[in-house]
């Protein structure tokens, strides 16, 4: 686990990083991530939405913003994000765990239990 000292200087990599190259959504994505582990949320969830304005194709991807998402309480976008990684991922329980956990936070345990997505071959 990384400490808070690495996380921060890591962070400030990434800003100036980003200050140079601020076209690579690839960095907005490592920014995010770096982001999400010093609980700054709204910001991590800002640079995965602008990764996504930079190059629309890497949205189903953004497994990330769907943690960030669950973690400020926006369930519906979580549970969204999630779907939308597993139409690209559709082996992945960690995914369909979290869309569940959205929809378990949004709309009640019994109507999560009825919307569990199935998961096909996962590795794991």
């Amino acid at each position: 686990m990384a400490s808070q000292t690495s996380l921060v200087d890591e962070l400030s990599w990434w800003n100036n990083f980003i200050r140079s190259h601020h076209f690579d959504p690839k960095a907005y994505i490592r920014r995010g991530a770096v982001n999400f582990k010093l609980a700054k949320i709204d910001e991590s969830i800002q640079d995965f939405d602008t990764a996504e304005k930079l190059d629309p194709k890497v949205a189903p991807y953004l497994w990330q913003r769907g943690l960030s998402f669950y973690y400020a309480e926006k369930f519906e976008s979580g549970a969204k994000q999630f779907e939308l990684d597993l139409s690209v991922n559709s082996q992945d329980v960690e995914e369909t765990v979290w869309r569940y956990l959205c929809i378990a936070r949004l709309k009640g345990v019994a109507q999560a239990k009825n919307s569990l997505l199935t998961v096909k071959n996962d590795r794991e």
